[in-house]
């Protein structure tokens, strides 16, 4: 019985294994299909024809079903009890998952526990997930130890499963160890896979280039040049929100090995997560500069009254918060955390607007009519012009008022 319509069918191909020197397949309809990140299925939609396994509704090829109630079946006669917990999935389904885990986790980790929409060996219908009837281990790392876990482990590849993500591939599968995720491939590849010795199925086909991995700092924090809290020395700053090359974890010492600068260093201030983005608001119109450091930095642009921007770190020596100000990340002691009430100006008679409030370099930009009420910004005492916003842009004139007049 086929599968929800959508997308491309068809039967599935049973072919022998090539050889680890041979070119993968790539046809989805067969039962030897190569799937990863790298590779997605194609087409995308591609919808396979599947079969319910017994005594349950998970759903897999009609090849693959057969295969695996086999396998429950030898495991039963070994007083193993193997449940169906997961097999087809459609590609909207997946899309739903990722969704879910991408809003609950973030997009990176998410695409170590979840295939991408198009990339998921559970669309081929070939891919399984296994568990124990008691719900132990379901979907954890501790599946390895229990029975159904130490069971399959062993057995599954005389009946053509193979465990998908093994442990400490994660650079190469680009998924976490999944002890409970088979996939079918038939028993001629599943014989000819574990003699080879591969590590991964990439492996076996020489596609194994290891996968890049990432964090994100946290907070704006050091990096040192060793994992050791006692002897290490620090090399250097990491900006709250960098997205960095991950290496390891230092479980002892609690810092992560991520590349920073063209450099593998160590810092305790990343994780695999974006942190949620923090605001300040400027709380008067006043300069930016491009350093904390008050003798030294130079002023890089202004920042106007009302200003949202995104806030990483402040320098409470100089009493100056790092913001994200047009394309670049300055240094602001003019904003805070609440956002300031807006001032207003009224214009008292119609007159000109300029693009400065210097008297001599100033050009006209536009006309303000006599009554017009507008946002305020500033006073310039020297040249006696207010600094409003009209007509989108911020401009400056000498006939604003805070009161209303009779125009």
């Amino acid at each position: 019985m086929d599968a929800a319509a959508g997308g491309v069918q068809g039967a599935n191909i049973s072919h022998a294994a090539a050889p680890a020197s041979a070119a993968m397949h790539r046809d989805p309809r067969r039962v030897d299909v190569f799937v990863n990140k790298q590779y997605p299925l194609k087409p995308q939609n591609y919808v396979p024809s599947t079969k319910a396994v017994s005594g349950s509704s998970v759903r897999l090829q009609t090849e693959a079903a057969s295969a695996y109630n086999k396998m429950a079946k030898a495991a039963a006669a070994d007083g193993v009890q193997i449940k169906a917990v997961s097999g087809y999935r459609s590609y909207a389904r997946q899309v739903e998952l990722f969704n879910y885990y991408t809003k609950l986790y973030g997009k990176e980790y998410a695409s170590r526990i979840s295939a991408v929409p198009g990339t998921s060996e559970h669309q081929t219908g070939l891919a399984m997930d296994v568990g124990n009837y008691s719900g132990a281990c379901a979907l954890e790392e501790c599946f390895e130890d229990t029975a159904v876990g130490r069971w399959v482990a062993k057995h599954a590849q005389k009946y053509g499963f193979i465990l998908r993500y093994p442990k400490g591939q994660e650079k190469v599968t680009g998924y976490a160890y999944e002890p409970w995720h088979f996939r079918y491939v038939g028993t001629s590849l599943a014989n000819s896979y574990k003699a080879s010795g591969a590590k991964t199925l990439e492996h076996y086909y020489g596609v194994a280039a290891a996968q890049k991995q990432y964090r994100y700092a946290q907070y704006t924090g050091a990096v040192y040049d060793q994992a050791s809290t006692s002897g290490a020395k620090k090399v250097g700053t990491i900006r709250k929100y960098t997205k960095v090359e991950y290496r390891k974890w230092d479980a002892k010492n609690r810092r992560d090995q991520v590349k920073l600068n063209g450099r593998w260093v160590w810092t305790s201030a990343t994780n695999c997560t974006m942190p949620a983005s923090e605001y300040r608001y400027a709380q008067k119109t006043a300069a930016v500069y491009d350093r904390a450091d008050k003798a030294t930095a130079k002023q890089v642009g202004t920042l106007h009254r009302g200003a949202k921007v995104k806030f990483a770190t402040w320098n409470s020596k100089n009493r100056r918060d790092e913001i994200w100000y047009n394309g670049r990340w300055v240094w602001s002691g003019n904003t805070n955390r609440t956002k300031p009430a807006a001032e207003y100006r009224y214009a008292q008679k119609t007159g000109a607007t300029y693009d400065r409030a210097s008297k001599s370099g100033g050009q006209r930009v536009g006309t303000i009519t006599c009554g017009e009420r507008v946002v305020y910004s500033q006073w310039n005492a020297k040249n006696r012009r207010d600094e409003v916003w009209h007509n989108g842009r911020w401009v400056w004139t000498p006939v604003t008022n805070r009161s209303k007049p009779r125009c």
